[in-house]
Formats: C-alpha cells, structure tokens, sequence
C-alpha cells in the first residue's frame, strides 16, 4: 500500500509549531508500527530530509504558484503519477483528491471559525477557512479530530456526518519527562531563573490568554513575593498587547517573556517550574498541559473546550470564563493541593501514547486502501 503524507509543516523552520510536532511524532510512530505500507513524505525543501530512503522516502515538491496552485493543481497531479492509494493531510489546508485515491485529513481546531478574535482580518480567515473546508472535506473519507471536543465542533460548524469522524487524541513526545537537576541548573543559569516560578507556555496570541494572566498575576503577587512569572511562546497576534500589560504591572522584573527556548530545554523549564498555569480561551488538545504533567508540574487550567476532557480531574480548574480574577483565585486555590496534582497528572499523562496514535492511524490507511480497492 502506498500512503502520501503532506509533510510540509517539518520544512525548515518550521519545526516548532503544535502541527508540526504532530507530523515529527505520527512519523515516528508509524516507523515504530507499520511494518509493510510504503510511506511518502510530501514537502517543498529538498534541504530537509524525513525519510529514511526505504520504506518512509522523501518527495519534494516546490510551491510554484503558491499554496492555492499547490493544493489545487500540482498536488493532485503528483499523487496521480506517484500512484497513490491513500492520502493524509495534517493541516487544515487539504488538496484536492484525484477520483480513485482515498483521504484523510485530521483537524487540529476549528478556533479561527469558532473562537476568531475581533476585527475584519479575522473574519477574512474565519470565512476562508470555513468555505474552504466547507468544500474540500466533502472529498474526504476520513475526517480525524486530536479531541472529541474537536469532533463535536466538525460537526457543528462543518456539518461533516458524526460517522465520517473519528476521534484519535494526541500524543507526548517521549523526551518529556522530568529533566536531570544538571538540566534544570544549566536551564537557571542560562536564563536567570533564581528561585521559584509560575510558567505559561504558548504562542503568545488571543487566545492563549497570556493578558488576563498577566493581570491575574498582578493581583496575587503580592501573596508570593518570591515567585516570578514566565510566559514562554513564540509572538503571535497579542505580543503588543501583552507587553503593554507587562508594563503597566510595574512588577520590578518579576514577569519574564522567553520566546526563544529550544525544544530540547522545554523539559527542564517544565521540571523547574511550580506549576504551569494555563488560561487559554480554546484548545483543540492543549499539549502543554500533559507536557507539564509528565514533567512532574501541576497544572492550574481553564476547564473549557477540549481541556476539559484532557485534564480531567488532574488539574486545579479556571472557572470559565478565564479573566483576571478567575485565574488569580484558581491560583490561591490550588496552593494546598500541589503534590496531590502532581501524582494526578503522572497518572493522567499516561493516557497518551504515541504508539497508540500510530496505530489509530495505521487502521484507518488500510481501512481506506480496502475501500478504494472495493
């Protein structure tokens, strides 16, 4: 069986984003699991390698046209002559299918259409995402949700059929876990991360919520003078709100903003925090939650959308809706329970497996292959 998988959200520079991590992992899985489908791996940078020369190979298409042409016109043709049975697109930008080849396309979040922040170029995004999917799904065998929270929203706003979706939660990447007291030291020094801290990771965007966060700090810091906060996360739409924020608090330094921690020093900055706290408006999944968690960090968390399900009981709740005064009384609140949170969230962390996904995945491959042959 030969399977496409559009991969280029790995092209270079682009390796850190929630959907990217998803491709590096589902790869990694499929190699642990599959044991005769031929895999190709389609993106645009011949710099960058993915496959492996046998099973998993590279095929570099450029975008000549851009992405609209891509999708459209020269994906299609190239899944054609390739012969393709099977294709999975992990973004929410999905090609065209050929007649005669089967797809699946997983949906991380619908947040643009469901959750867009104000103003006119959201709505642009909102209404092109929307249509978009509106048409292309339709071609699809196959939609698959990282939540149930994110199937029910397919459904809803898409109208997609509840058995046409299929629910496969995500998975931790297995180099979280606690980091060794000579990370977490060289992780202090290097960022000069004296004493102890309250951490928030994410890009920093609406709807990570890092302002009203920021305003929530203001309000208890005075209860924990030792403590600082650390807001972690690559600038999004927010960042000149949030540093205003940041300014006005007039905290002495005790808001810290890092956009520029490498994937290999997430660990120890997990494993050196006191707790992760995590207002976010809406998430599809919210891996920095089980991130945390399997780093032996408690979680303070908004009980909405999918974090709800994912969290469970294992963390201390946000009362919804997240502002200042919630999140500031969700932190006082949770101070008694930390070590009950922490065995909590170990015991949570292991629902998620890699493996698990990869096989979800795998059946539905062949499941779709059978399909097409019939």
């Amino acid at each position: 069986m030969r399977i496409a998988i559009i991969c280029d959200e790995l092209d270079h520079g682009r390796q850190t984003t929630g959907i990217s991590v998803f491709v590096q992992e589902l790869l990694a899985g499929l190699r642990q699991v599959s044991t005769e489908e031929e895999f190709l791996l389609i993106h645009a940078d011949a710099r960058v390698q993915l496959g492996d020369g046998g099973r998993f190979r590279d095929v570099i298409l450029p975008h000549a046209g851009g992405e609209l042409m891509r999708n459209l016109k020269h994906l299609p043709r190239l899944l054609r002559e390739l012969a393709v049975e099977v294709v999975h697109e992990p973004r929410h930008f999905p090609p065209r299918l050929p007649a005669g080849i089967k797809g699946v396309i997983t949906i991380h979040d619908l947040a643009s259409i469901s959750h867009a922040p104000p103003g006119w170029q959201s709505l642009v995004v909102c209404l092109r995402q929307w249509v978009g999917l509106m048409v292309l799904l339709r071609h699809y065998t196959c939609v698959a949700a990282i939540s149930q929270w994110t199937a029910d929203e397919i459904h809803r706003w898409l109208g997609i059929r509840r058995d046409k979706i299929q629910t496969i939660l995500q998975a931790i990447t297995p180099n979280f876990r606690p980091a060794s007291t000579a990370a977490v030291a060289a992780l202090r020094c290097k960022y000069k991360l004296a004493g102890s801290y309250w951490l928030n990771v994410g890009t920093i965007g609406w709807r990570k919520n890092q302002t009203e966060l920021v305003r929530a700090f203001e309000q208890v810091a005075s209860r924990f003078p030792e403590v600082t906060l650390v807001i972690s996360g690559r600038p999004s739409d927010a960042w000149s709100q949030l540093s205003a924020a940041v300014a006005v608090a007039k905290l002495g330094g005790r808001i810290r903003l890092l956009t520029d921690v490498p994937d290999e020093e997430m660990p120890a900055l997990y494993t050196a925090a006191d707790w992760l706290i995590f207002p976010s408006i809406c998430e599809g999944f919210g891996l920095p939650l089980l991130e945390a968690q399997v780093c032996g960090t408690p979680v303070i968390c908004s009980r909405n959308s999918s974090l709800r399900e994912i969290g469970g009981d294992s963390i201390a709740p946000i009362e919804n809706p997240p502002l200042a005064s919630a999140i500031a009384a969700a932190i006082v609140d949770a101070q008694p329970r930390r070590e009950a949170l922490v065995a909590a969230g170990f015991c949570n962390a292991q629902r998620f497996s890699r493996e698990k996904r990869a096989r979800a995945y795998l059946q539905i491959y062949r499941e779709l292959a059978i399909r097409r042959r019939a």
